[in-house]
C-alpha cells in the first residue's frame, strides 16, 4: 500500500488518485521538512486539491504534552485520516521516530503513504531535491 521508494510520476499518480477518490493528502515532517510539507500543502491548496501539513503547533503541542512526542503525527493523523486519503512523509532521514510511527500509523488504519524521495548525501542536497520534486507535483496539477 506504501511506496518506499516511487518516482515522481508514482509520486502524481497517488496523488491524483487521492484526489479522484474524494480523498485528502496530510504531509508531515520536522523542521526543515514540516517547511516542505507546507509548502506541498500550500502548492495544492493553491490549485484548490484537499492537502493538509499536520504541523498546526497547537495540535502537536497539545499531543506531546498528553502523548509521547514519537506518536504527535500518527494520532494527528489518525484522528484526522479517512479511507481514501493519502499519508506523505518527508524526511532527510527516516531515522526520526515521529515519522516512523505516523508511517506505521497510515499502515493500521489502512491509508496510502509515501515516503518522499531523497537523494543526495548532505542535509542540504536532499533539501535541495525534495524542493524540485514539490514544484515537479505542483506543476504536474496545475
Amino acid at each position: 500500500m506504501g511506496q518506499h521508494r516511487p518516482n515522481m510520476q508514482q509520486i502524481i499518480n497517488k496523488i491524483k488518485t487521492c484526489f479522484k477518490r474524494g480523498g485528502t493528502v496530510f504531509i508531515a515532517g520536522n523542521g526543515g521538512s514540516s517547511a516542505h510539507a507546507s509548502h506541498l500543502s500550500e502548492e495544492l491548496i493553491s490549485l484548490c486539491y484537499p492537502a493538509i501539513a499536520l504541523n498546526d503547533p497547537q495540535v502537536l503541542t497539545a499531543l506531546t504534552n498528553d502523548f509521547s512526542s514519537e506518536e504527535a503525527f500518527a494520532i494527528y493523523l489518525e484522528a484526522v485520516a479517512k479511507e481514501g486519503d493519502l499519508f506523505i512523509a518527508i524526511s532527510t532521514s527516516y531515522k526520526s521516530e515521529n515519522i516512523l510511527e505516523a508511517i506505521d500509523r497510515a499502515k493500521e488504519i489502512d491509508i496510502e503513504y509515501i515516503k518522499f524521495p531523497r537523494r543526495g548525501k548532505t542535509t542540504e542536497d536532499i533539501q535541495d531535491y525534495q524542493q524540485r520534486v514539490i514544484h515537479k507535483i505542483y506543476k504536474a496539477f496545475k
